[in-house]
């Protein structure tokens, strides 16, 4: 029965309250993920990337992004509390201790004597522009230039809390109270300092402008700009009372604050905003000691009690019990008045405003179900679904339950959709899919159709989709995909025999078109849902895709296609034909730390940010937020073992390297053949997502497959030169530079040493070298006549081609110069000197190309061309030619033996066109490639060869045409050259409808070469 609750509507009212601060995305590492001290005092990223992570009793960690090493007293330090860390040109690590300085050279750790006679508690390190070390102290401060130790003049010999070497070469020295700035020709005026000159200094940051800020303990923050100091930020309430102890700016001019009492700031000074974020807003701990900022852009926080905390930005934002929403976020909604509708487990919903929130739940006339399903219909009603209470209906003064008993087919509700006419289609656990179609103006009484009864349709739907056509689509638990058409026609859609294809979680369609349907395991499938036919094209796609079931699928507003799965959220980027050509996961190590997606939990807000339901809250996607890691993993070979064990620790250790795994060149006696590599590619925003390639050159030409695997081995390597070579690659596909070993040489054996291996063979040579005199004799008498029997053939063959290129009609010269003769004696000059021209042209062309053995095809055309007009001329005009050359053939490339073709021609002018009486004579050329083969066709309407054998029987014996034989022999030499078959020779006659003949075609197939 339909029931229509008491709406609160007042109530809720009421309930509306500030919104409480959202979630950022901050990873802590403590004790339990292996630092070695939660108070973290001091940081420092080295060249290679390792974070070094200085504490306050524990020693010093370094830190790759996933593991941590640490070191103590045990490994040589002189003692556990770390002041400052610095790193030098060389790569060598400096570590200021509360009982003296220490070096890290990449193996070990020593002490380092100072002039100061006694113990010292090193307080900072600074390196200036010049490459000097100042050291601080608490008893004097000291400067190293090129190893030599000096303490700095009396007026600084005082004890030091802290140094900064400024772009300027200016010193800046923070003492117990006040300060001191070193310039390059003195000391700056102390009057200048003002209040400032007796505040407990804790850290010095320069601005792009070249300012430098101050931050004190108890004092607030100063400016010098480059005349005076000043205090800054002293107007934010929020700032009030702080205790400063770090400062930086960031890569985007960001200032941040490392406070003892309020966490951590940060001020933007191009807006003027300051944001303060605490341990609530996910930060270890507020008290904040220092700060860094790598090469990727990722600020770390060392804190006082909380480790250390990772914050690479805004990409996610978690909304959690903060903002009023339970752990399990089932089902998020944005309606048309920019509120998000969040469905909680077992607690209503929780609707957020631009700037408040409130809740429904049993309190204010709702239920504590569970939201299962949000949406807003086009009237703005917001439709609830919820776990075993049926379907809610919420607009502006009322609040209407519709379940089971009222005609739904089932209170547990999976989706809804909405046609083009209004009727509402809700999808049902154990009642399939039920239509509701307002009957009256209110709409509080609906008709009820369920489909399940109707067209037997499966009965446990998961989705539901209504597309352009007003088909309603549909995926269901192990029953597979399908559609209802005009109300009454119910089609499945084959998506194949794998089980996991058969369940389908999502349904979403894209702006072209395509239906991508999310499936329990068997990836995710794209059909054309429009295209002409029943068939929907369709493709699948399961490579790279995070492996389990499809929870949601949302195209957001860049094209890009999201997929949710058990492990955070997939994004596919889709080419112009809809195809997915690239995938990035995003889970916990990329600020997804909802960690696993709600089905169909999934919407979009006005600005293109995506919302995310997940079982750990709910969380925002912002657009703006750069995706791309342009920086590719620092790698470095960290060890080279053998047998297990690693250089360092063995006989070879002088050639061990900390940056490369070998120093220099290493050559091992034969048995040392077991070699293993160590190596670690550091990338702070993804360190899970890194990949690496390798190769032995020596015995891997090719690089190994793409894997996380941080070692290779190689056991049992024959004697030979051997280089190991790296590189990684990181979650956005950017590699890095190849790092390479230097050689590491493994020796024969003696017995495969060439002195031995001479020795050896030596007497075999001795007894075999007249056997092998002689038949090396042999060998070469028989090679030298045969090299003579080919050089006369080769010279034969030559000759014989030039000759039978040379042969040509004498008739036809002589007519060719008795029309000539003709033309000077009827004063014709002018035509006579064109023609003559055009003879000498044939000739010269003759003379030239009888000595190459290929030409190009143009130059073999503009012979034949040459040939037939003289051949028009001396015949009177009686025929017409036209050569054509096929698109694909480039005749300026194409190479063919000079006058092939030109016998032929001249037999269908002769025994065919001259014939003529009653037509006008015509011959055709056409050249065209076909299957590597050059095609040569000569089609006359000449009066066939049968006819032309009867008329050459009552001629006179004179001119004898060769042209067959002679061109039948040149394509057998070429047969011979070229290979059986790759030449030939076809002629045939022509006849007309009605069987009279009307010309010939010869046919000739040559190889096609062509000239490069």
């Amino acid at each position: 029965m339909l029931k229509q609750l008491t709406f609160f509507l007042l109530v809720s009212l009421c309930m509306w309250f500030p919104l409480h601060a959202q979630q950022y995305s901050f990873q802590n590492y403590s004790v339990s993920e292996g630092l070695a001290q939660s108070q973290v005092y001091t940081m420092l990223e080295d060249q290679r990337g390792f974070l070094w992570l200085g504490t306050n009793g524990g020693g010093l960690s370094r830190f790759d992004g996933q593991k941590f090493e640490n070191f103590s007293t045990r490994q040589g330090l002189s003692d556990n509390h770390i002041n400052a860390l610095l790193e030098d040109e060389e790569g060598d690590i400096w570590i200021a201790t509360r009982s003296g300085l220490d070096l890290f050279d990449g193996r070990k750790c020593q002490p380092v004597s100072l002039p100061q006679q006694g113990k010292l508690s090193i307080t900072s390190l600074s390196l200036d522009k010049e490459d000097r070390l100042w050291v601080a102290s608490n008893k004097s401060i000291f400067c190293r230039k090129k190893d030599q130790w000096l303490e700095v003049d009396s007026q600084m010999n005082q004890a030091a809390n802290f140094l900064f070497s400024d772009q300027s070469e200016r010193l800046w020295i923070a003492l117990p109270r006040g300060l001191m700035v070193k310039e390059k020709d003195g000391w700056m005026n102390p009057s200048l300092f003002g209040s400032l000159g007796r505040a407990q200094l804790t850290g010095f940051a320069e601005d792009s402008l070249g300012q430098i800020w101050i931050s004190t303990y108890n004092s607030g923050l100063y400016l010098y700009n480059g005349s005076k100091f000043r205090r800054v930020l002293q107007e934010e309430v929020a700032l009030n009372g702080a205790l400063y102890f770090d400062l930086l700016f960031d890569k985007e001019g960001k200032l941040w604050l490392a406070t003892q009492n309020k966490g951590l700031a940060r001020w933007n000074g191009k807006d003027s905003v300051l944001t303060l974020l605490s341990k609530n807003d996910g930060l270890a701990n507020d008290h904040v000691r220092c700060l860094l900022e790598d090469r990727w852009g990722i600020l770390w926080c060392g804190t006082s009690g909380g480790g250390l905390s990772k914050y690479a930005g805004q990409q996610f934002v978690q909304y959690g019990p903060n903002q009023g929403i339970s752990e399990q976020a089932y089902s998020v909604l944005e309606d048309k008045d920019c509120r998000l509708w969040v469905g909680n487990s077992n607690k209503g919903l929780t609707v957020i405003g631009p700037d408040t929130v409130f809740f429904l739940n049993r309190k204010n006339g709702f239920r504590d179900l569970k939201v299962k399903q949000l949406f807003e219909d086009r009237k703005g009603q917001i439709w609830i679904g919820t776990d075993g209470g049926g379907l809610f209906r919420y607009d502006s003064d009322s609040l209407l339950n519709f379940s089971a008993s009222d005609g739904l087919g089932s209170n547990w509700i999976r989706d809804m959709e909405e046609d083009a006419s209004g009727k509402l289609y809700v999808a049902t656990a154990g009642g399939g899919i039920c239509r509701m179609t307002p009957v009256d103006t209110n709409q509080y009484i609906y008709r009820y159709k369920r489909y399940t009864e109707t067209l037997n349709c499966p009965d446990r739907i998961n989705s539901l989709h209504v597309d352009k056509w007003n088909r309603l689509w549909f995926g269901s638990v192990r029953q597979g995909l399908g559609y209802i058409r005009s109300d009454s026609i119910l089609v499945f859609i084959d998506l194949g025999n794998d089980g996991n294809l058969q369940t389908i979680r999502s349904l979403t369609e894209d702006e072209q078109g395509h239906l991508w349907v999310g499936t329990e395991g068997g990836g995710v499938v794209r059909l054309d849902i429009y295209a002409p036919s029943d068939t929907f094209p369709r493709k699948i796609f399961k490579d790279n895709l995070t492996i389990g079931p499809t929870y949601f699928l949302e195209v957001d507003a860049m094209g890009y296609l999201w997929i949710g799965n058990n492990r955070g959220v997939d994004r596919a980027t889709l080419d112009e034909n809809a195809d997915i050509i690239e995938i990035k996961h995003f889970g916990k190590s990329e600020g997804f730390i909802g960690t696993e997606s709600c089905q169909n939990a999934v919407t979009q807000d006005r600005e293109g940010n995506l919302y995310f339901g997940t079982i750990k809250g709910l969380m925002r996607f912002n657009l703006g937020q750069g995706l791309q890691n342009s920086i590719a993993p620092i790698v470095s070979i960290r060890n080279v073992n053998l047998f297990y064990e690693p250089l360092a620790a063995g006989p070879y250790r002088n050639w061990a390297d900390v940056e490369h795994g070998l120093s220099q060149d290493l050559r091992l006696p034969y048995h040392q053949n077991h070699l293993g590599f160590d190596f670690i590619g550091i990338n702070h925003p993804n360190p899970e997502q890194v990949r690496y390639q390798w190769r032995l050159l020596g015995i891997e030409p090719k690089w190994s497959p793409a894997s996380d695997k941080t070692s290779a081995t190689y056991s049992n390597l024959p004697p030979g030169s051997y280089r190991f070579q790296l590189k990684a690659v990181n979650e956005d596909g950017i590699w890095s530079q190849v790092q390479s070993t230097p050689i590491v040489e493994i020796s024969h054996p003696f017995w495969q040493e060439w002195w031995f291996i001479m020795a050896l063979i030596g007497l075999a040579i001795l007894l075999i070298s007249l056997f092998i005199r002689f038949r090396i004799n042999q060998v070469r008498s028989k090679a030298r006549a045969q090299q003579q029997r080919l050089e006369l053939e080769n010279a034969m063959l030559e000759l014989e081609q030039k000759a039978l290129r040379l042969q040509m009609n004498p008739h036809f010269i002589f007519n060719a110069l008795n029309s000539i003769q003709g033309l000077i004696a009827t004063q014709d000059t002018k035509a006579a000197r064109y023609y003559l021209a055009k003879f000498s042209k044939l000739m010269r062309r003759v003379l030239e190309n009888s000595r190459e053995a290929q030409i190009s095809l143009e130059r073999e055309i503009e012979s034949l061309q040459v040939y037939l007009d003289l051949e028009r001329f001396c015949g009177g005009e009686k025929f017409e030619y036209v050569i054509q050359t096929d698109e694909k053939l480039n005749p300026d490339e194409t190479l063919v033996p000079p006058m092939l073709i030109q016998p032929f021609v001249e037999n269908a002018i002769i025994h065919g066109i001259n014939h003529l009486e009653e037509r006008k004579g015509r011959i055709e050329l056409r050249f065209e490639l076909e299957n590597e083969s050059l095609i040569c066709t000569i089609r006359d309407n000449g009066i066939g060869r049968e006819k032309a054998r009867l008329v050459e029987k009552h001629r006179v014996p004179g001119h004898k045409s060769t042209a067959l034989l002679v061109t039948q022999e040149r394509l057998n030499m070429m047969a011979g050259k070229k290979g059986a078959g790759s030449s030939g020779l076809e002629i045939k006659d022509l006849y007309d409808k009605s069987g009279k003949p009307e010309g010939t075609e010869v046919v000739i197939r040559i190889p096609w070469v062509e000239d490069w």
